[in-house]
């Protein structure tokens, strides 16, 4: 298989698995941890990424999180 296809595959399945998994886990059970490990939390990137996770927290309930 090509690298690059290769690569290109990995990418979208863990974009999708990123994505599919907090709402699933919204929908049926509160006992969730989620948290996100970062290199490093000063890239502005990562600023704003914090923010949304800390405002998925509240919305949901779920203890959610991000360090690095």
């Amino acid at each position: 298989m090509n690298k690059k296809l290769f690569a290109g595959l990995m990418t979208a399945a863990l974009a999708v698995s990123t994505v599919a998994v907090p709402f699933t886990a919204q929908a049926e059970d509160k006992d969730y941890t989620i948290a996100v490990v970062v290199r490093g939390n000063t890239n502005g990137w990562f600023v704003r990424m914090e923010e949304g996770i800390k405002k998925y927290a509240e919305e949901t309930g779920l203890n959610a999180y991000m360090t690095g």
